[in-house]
């Protein structure tokens, strides 16, 4: 008799129900010395990785969802202005898309890059889902929320994809607003107020265990009110979450985008966690761990116990151990209210308001050592590097430095937001002179200044190599280097621009440069940093 094919697992949760089968005739049979041992670790790490080994999380800013629903309704509707609707026409029209099971979407429309890019993100998502299980992906974070509509507008770009199914009331993953302004905080309680009291959502958390996560930006509020003003108002957001949400009767998970500086919202975790306001922890708690502290806090097994142990005890003494809730002081709150009210003064009109102090914090601190995710990039790029003032995925940050020719195997570009590397043919390079610079950028500068490994995707050092001997090279030298390579770059991207999209390869081979001529400037000018 043939072997029946095999049914594969559609989770590792069927695993681990067939090792405790195991597990538990083992200890009936007389055998529990063997149970505690390797099948006990097997268990372990299953429950722990699954078959996804590490969950990821998708990310997106609420002005791209926006611009990509806005495209699909106008094929489906022609001549509506989206973008145009006030936000109660803007629910009305994603709930009534919401209702139906019709796809918006078509594979015979001509769909713009970024909503194919979109879509095609949300359908690699259902297929790790389909391979690793759903604990692979488990949560959508919206960038810049400040209404319901951003967050309908994720539901309805998940529907195209299937992961949310409006005949079943289902949602295979979790849509997790993050709310990240001064402002956006003091609205948050009102948005998840009115979202939480929309039949056709709360339909949806129902299939998630009645449970709703939000993500609160401290960093972000951080560079846009202050320190004091920031924690004031996170403070005031979670209460107002944590009444919404006892009124709603919906589980509140918070997600705290804590940074590793004290001025990013960072801190010591186990007082932080404590220093919740009551309810906000709900016996659950998520807490991100920036770059900067990774290697401090995790860099052995031992330190990474520790630290968890941490988190949890924090979290278990919040939950379990807090008194009972009583009303602050209106004293209290008076002079909070105060001293937040004259932080943010001062705050903004030193930040935002004195001329001048934008470029001098850029070129006075190590900003441009490490770059940030596109959404939090500065706008202003200094000229001093003859660029021109554009988005920052227009420009160019150097780190300037000389080292040995061997080190110039690689060059690497960024262009329109993603970044191309070619390894360099050697025979390129073996009519230079000894003394004759050139020119590489180089993607390590990151983790050879510290910040963590993993980041040097983020930032690129350019490294003035010779032949022979590693050479100190006068400012001036660099910033005649530095300045052509600029211009190389714009050179570079007029050509990419010019040809067409789909010749990717010749673009590969473009951004592969030659030896730069190097001339020296009549003056020598001031070298600056620009985050890339």
């Amino acid at each position: 008799m043939p072997w029946a094919t095999p049914r594969p697992m559609p989770g590792s949760g069927e695993l681990l129900a067939d090792l405790a089968i195991i597990d538990g005739s083992l200890v009936a049979n007389g055998s529990a010395i063997l149970a505690e041992g390797r099948l006990k670790h097997l268990r372990r790490a299953v429950d722990v990785f699954g078959f996804h080994l590490a969950a990821l999380d998708l990310r997106q800013n609420c002005d791209v969802h926006e611009r990509s629903v806005g495209e699909m309704l106008s094929f489906s509707e022609p001549g509506l202005d989206y973008a145009g609707l006030s936000e109660a026409e803007r629910i009305r029209l994603l709930l009534a898309e919401l209702g139906t099971a019709r796809p918006l979407t078509s594979a015979f429309l001509p769909y713009s890059a970024e909503t194919a890019s979109e879509l095609a993100i949300l359908r690699a998502t259902v297929d790790a889902h389909r391979l690793y299980g759903p604990a692979a992906v488990p949560h959508y974070v919206i960038s810049k929320t400040t209404g319901v509509s951003d967050i309908l507008e994720t539901a309805v770009l998940l529907k195209e994809a299937g992961l949310l199914r409006p005949r079943e009331g289902a949602l295979e993953l979790d849509i997790v607003p993050l709310f990240e302004t001064i402002d956006d905080l003091r609205h948050c309680g009102k948005v998840m107020d009115e979202l939480l009291g929309l039949r056709e959502y709360r339909r949806l958390l129902d299939g998630r265990s009645r449970v709703q996560e939000v993500m609160l930006g401290y960093s972000d509020s951080n560079k846009d009110g202050g320190f004091l003003t920031s924690g004031w108002e996170l403070y005031k957001a979670e209460l107002a979450l944590v009444e919404v949400f006892r009124r709603h009767e919906v589980g509140l998970r918070l997600f705290h985008g804590r940074g590793g500086s004290v001025g990013r919202g960072g801190g010591p975790s186990y007082q932080a966690i404590l220093a919740q306001p009551p309810g906000a922890v709900q016996g659950a708690i998520r807490i991100t761990e920036q770059g900067e502290v990774i290697a401090s806090k995790y860099s052995n097994p031992e330190l990474g116990r520790r630290n968890l142990e941490i988190l949890a005890a924090a979290t278990l003494e919040a939950t379990v151990l807090q008194p009972e809730p009583t009303e602050p002081r209106p004293e209290y709150l008076e002079a909070m209210e105060f001293l937040s009210a004259e932080a943010y003064r001062a705050y903004r009109n030193l930040v935002y308001e004195t001329p001048g102090f934008d470029r001098f914090f850029r070129e006075s601190t190590v900003l441009g050592e490490n770059r940030q995710p596109q959404h939090r990039q500065p706008s202003v790029v200094p000229d001093d590097f003859g660029s021109h003032r554009g988005s920052a995925r227009d420009s160019l940050g150097f780190q300037l430095g000389a080292m040995p020719a061997d080190a110039a195997g690689l060059v690497r570009f960024r262009h329109r937001g993603r970044g191309v590397a070619r390894r360099a043919a050697k025979r390129r390079h073996d009519h230079i002179a000894g003394d004759v610079p050139r020119v590489a950028v180089l993607p390590d500068a990151v983790v050879q200044h510290g910040h963590g490994i993993g980041q040097e995707r983020h930032c690129y050092r350019l490294a003035v190599c010779r032949a022979g001997l590693r050479h100190g090279i006068a400012p001036s030298r660099l910033f005649s280097i530095a300045s052509g390579v600029a211009e190389h770059g714009r050179r570079i991207a007029q050509n990419h621009r010019a040809s067409e999209p789909a010749r990717e390869q010749s673009a590969i081979g473009a951004l592969d440069p030659q030896p730069l001529p190097v001339s020296r400037p009549a003056q020598r000018p001031t070298i600056c940093r620009s985050s890339c």
